[in-house]
């Protein structure tokens, strides 16, 4: 059905959107069935925790969520151990839903216990001069070379900024220099499924 309104014979790839559903058998025996009806070449999961990351071999793809403040998990043996059996890893929330490119003086009050950190985080990008999206896209590529980014954009201008921006080098001391101010001011709220 949804094939038909795409107008496709088939799709790259399609991902389960809750964690907790992959060990479900029959998730499983659904995804086996458009792998092997050849209506999805990949089958992937998006994920929270490490604990979800798939180890069998049905799962070609997962998204986890990762920027500068928010990365253990993108540094988790069991995350590598699934790239090197030939895993897909997305990076989502590299800007926490756009949080990290606002000014910190426009921040909702709802996240004022981050507003000193995306503070530091601005005041470092001042100091060596790199826009903000080249810190954070940076940073993740840095720690996870292979990744791809899913980003949301609200026009094509957005989209050509972003692409620009995440193309400009900036040095690895820069980016460790940053990472470790990251590690720094760890807290719940840089995980979006708390916003509610």
């Amino acid at each position: 059905m949804c094939l038909k309104q795409l107008k496709l014979n088939k799709v790259e790839g399609l991902l389960i959107h809750n964690q907790n559903t992959w060990g479900n058998n029959n998730t499983k025996l659904f995804a086996e069935n458009l792998i092997k009806t050849k209506k999805v070449n990949h089958i992937g999961v998006s994920i929270y925790d490490q604990k979800f990351i798939p180890e069998d071999s049905l799962a070609s793809i997962i998204q986890v969520p990762g920027n500068i403040f928010n990365y253990k998990l993108l540094t988790s043996k069991k995350l590598e151990r699934f790239i090197n059996k030939g895993g897909e890893v997305h990076v989502r929330s590299v800007f926490i839903q756009g949080l990290i490119l606002m000014s910190p003086n426009k921040i909702p009050d709802f996240f004022s216990k981050l507003v000193t950190p995306l503070e530091v985080f601005h005041t470092f990008c001042k100091k060596h001069d790199v826009h903000p999206i080249t810190l954070s896209t940076g940073c993740i590529f840095k720690l996870m070379p292979q990744c791809k980014l899913v980003i949301g954009i609200d026009s094509v201008e957005q989209l050509d900024e972003i692409i620009n921006k995440a193309n400009m080098q900036v040095s690895d001391s820069i980016i460790n220099e940053a990472l470790k101010i990251g590690k720094q001011y760890s807290s719940s709220l840089w995980d979006p499924r708390n916003w509610s």
